[in-house]
């Protein structure tokens, strides 16, 4: 099929080769939109990546700035919180990222911009709209809205966008009373395979993602039962004080996983916690992984999260630490009720949660 339309995606993370996880989301809606655009990325560099190459039919082009250090980790927004040296290198980034931006833009004679996150992609395209007149969709995140909302140079990038787009229903919620905006809401999807998890499981707990204070893993090891063992999968600056608070207690810290092997710790698992803490998480994806692999669910009831998990129908649902043990406990006392969740859960995803169907709406909103 001849792909005419070129489409820029501008986002400040991306995976840095093609086993990296990270912002794995953002590659899997580029490389399903090749099949009706020609997909050009603007990502940072990282050390180990390279300056241009071809992921799955999607050019990606890299930009270097001072440090190379502000973007992938524990992310954004938490790296320049907790380190002097990306605060000022924060100029430099947004300095190469717009010359690279404009540079695309010119020399790949690009119509159609799409951004993902508020701050700094959402800035800088909308610097570039009143600069070149160029219009583009901004797609929302959980941090750029939730965490900074109110942020005068967010709130820029909103004014300015064409069109907007958010990544759950509460998510589009919060955006509309800070921008007085129609948003769109198209979830991302996940990848994962339908499969049953392990038989004999244990009382084994699991947590997946970065290792960030807001990720709340330190609710569950704080408020872990007697009896049972928590498996800790992911990196990030806040692994150390987890590591400390975890002294004398059955907590195991897995490090970073590729997808084999987070697919193995899913269904070895007999219960999977995401304790984010209030207002951070846009959608909470791992959760659709976990259910995917036969793993149930507790989710705190935050951001975007009752997308996904339906109390009592598709996962449970809490909103205070205190209860996370009471809970725990209660699942594996009566874990009869877990199959049905699992299969609800399956069943949700399947239907709302895949990347044809994604795909296909991101298709008409650009054509």
């Amino acid at each position: 099929m001849k792909r005419s339309k070129k489409v820029l995606v501008v986002a400040s993370t991306y995976p840095r080769w093609e086993s990296d996880s990270e912002s794995r989301f953002v590659h899997q809606k580029c490389k399903g939109l090749t099949e009706w655009f020609d997909v050009v990325v603007c990502a940072p560099w990282f050390e180990g990546s390279k300056e241009y190459e071809v992921m799955d039919g999607v050019r990606v082009y890299r930009f270097k700035y001072a440090g190379n250090s502000l973007c992938y980790g524990a992310g954004m927004y938490y790296n320049f919180k907790h380190s002097l040296k990306n605060k000022l290198a924060l100029p430099s980034f947004l300095w190469n990222n717009y010359k690279k931006i404009r540079w695309i833009i010119k020399n790949e004679r690009i119509k159609t911009v799409v951004g993902w996150w508020a701050f700094p992609t959402g800035f800088l395209l909308g610097i570039n709209k009143i600069l070149h007149k160029q219009d583009y969709v901004l797609s929302l995140g959980g941090t750029d809205i939730f965490t900074v909302g109110k942020n005068r140079l967010v709130k820029f990038a909103l004014k300015h966008a064409k069109k907007l787009v958010a990544l759950s229903q509460p998510l589009a919620d919060t955006a509309k009373i800070i921008c007085l905006r129609d948003v769109e809401v198209i979830h991302i999807g996940t990848d994962f395979e339908k499969q049953e998890g392990n038989k004999e499981r244990g009382k084994v707990l699991l947590c997946v993602g970065r290792l960030v204070e807001q990720k709340g893993f330190q609710y569950v090891i704080e408020n872990l039962p007697e009896g049972f063992e928590l498996r800790i999968a992911g990196e990030g600056t806040y692994r150390k004080e987890l590591e400390e608070l975890s002294e004398g207690k059955n907590v195991r810290f897995l490090g970073a996983l590729n997808k084999e092997q987070l697919i193995e710790e899913y269904k070895s698992a007999g219960l999977f916690i995401l304790p984010s803490e209030k207002g951070t998480e846009s959608l909470g994806i791992v959760c659709a992984e976990a259910l995917l692999c036969g793993c149930p669910v507790l989710a705190r009831d935050t951001g975007g999260v009752s997308d996904l998990i339906v109390d009592g129908s598709t996962g449970i649902l809490f909103k205070d630490n205190e209860e996370i043990s009471k809970i725990i406990n209660n699942v594996f006392e009566y874990y009869d009720f877990v199959p049905k969740l699992i299969e609800n859960g399956q069943e949700h995803i399947e239907a709302n949660f895949r990347w044809p169907g994604i795909v296909e709406l991101w298709k008409r909103l650009l054509a």
